[in-house]
């Protein structure tokens, strides 16, 4: 089951409130929509031109949907890069 409309919405929103006007164009936390789940996201611009133009991403948490209860559940991501809740 995906995630409602007005859900996304307001994670979307959440995200781009999390850094300044000022900074975002070099730092973005963003979401990735997955069907029950959203993954955050801190993108970081190139720092330097020879690595190319592509930001750097780091999944830093999750919340999936509990279909079940219809409750959200956070996720955090260790240094090995598992999320665990």
């Amino acid at each position: 089951m995906a995630i409602a409309e007005l859900e996304r919405k307001m994670i979307e929103k959440w995200c781009r409130t999390r850094v300044p006007e000022e900074h975002q164009d070099e730092v973005k936390v963003v979401a990735e929509f997955r069907g029950n789940s959203a993954t955050i996201v801190d993108a970081r611009s190139p720092c330097d031109e020879e690595l190319g133009p592509e930001w750097t991403r780091v999944r830093v948490a999750k919340l999936t949907r509990d279909l079940a209860s219809g409750r959200w559940k956070l996720f955090a991501r260790d240094p090995t890069c598992i999320f665990w809740g």
